[in-house]
C-alpha cells in the first residue's frame, strides 16, 4: 500500500472523529480506539497501557461517554460500569462501546480495510 494511501485513510478516520466535535484531540482518539480494542477494560488498564494519569484517563471517558466532565453533553460512544470491589477497596470502572461507539469502530475498520 502506498504511504499516499495510508495517510488519506488515516485522515478519514480523523475526519469522522471529528464529525462528532469539532475538537477531537488525538489523546481522545487514542483512548477511544483502545476501548474498541478491549471493551471491558478498566480505566486503570486504560492508563498503564497509553501511558497516560489516570485523571487524564478518566477525564477523556467521560468525554467520549454521555456526559462531558464540565457538564456539556458527551459524545455518547461509550458506556462506564462500575466494576468490584479491589482488595484495597478501589472500584474501577469499566469502558464498553454504546451502539453509536460500535458504528463509529465498525466505519474505521471500513475506511482502514475497505476490501473487507
Amino acid at each position: 500500500m502506498k504511504n499516499t494511501i495510508v495517510f488519506e485513510r488515516l485522515e478519514q478516520v480523523f475526519t469522522l472523529m471529528k464529525s462528532h466535535q469539532r475538537e477531537f484531540p488525538a489523546q481522545l482518539m487514542q483512548v477511544f480506539l483502545f476501548i474498541c480494542k478491549k471493551e471491558g477494560c478498566h480505566q486503570l488498564e486504560i492508563a498503564q497501557a497509553l501511558g497516560m494519569s489516570s485523571s487524564s484517563v478518566s477525564r477523556n471517558v467521560a468525554w467520549l461517554s454521555d456526559k462531558h466532565r464540565l457538564g456539556y453533553a458527551g459524545l455518547g460512544l461509550v458506556y462506564k460500569k462500575e466494576g468490584k470491589e479491589s482488595k484495597l477497596g478501589h472500584k474501577y470502572s469499566h469502558a464498553y462501546l454504546t451502539e453509536k461507539g460500535k458504528e463509529n469502530a465498525r466505519l474505521i475498520r471500513k475506511i482502514l480495510y475497505p476490501h473487507t
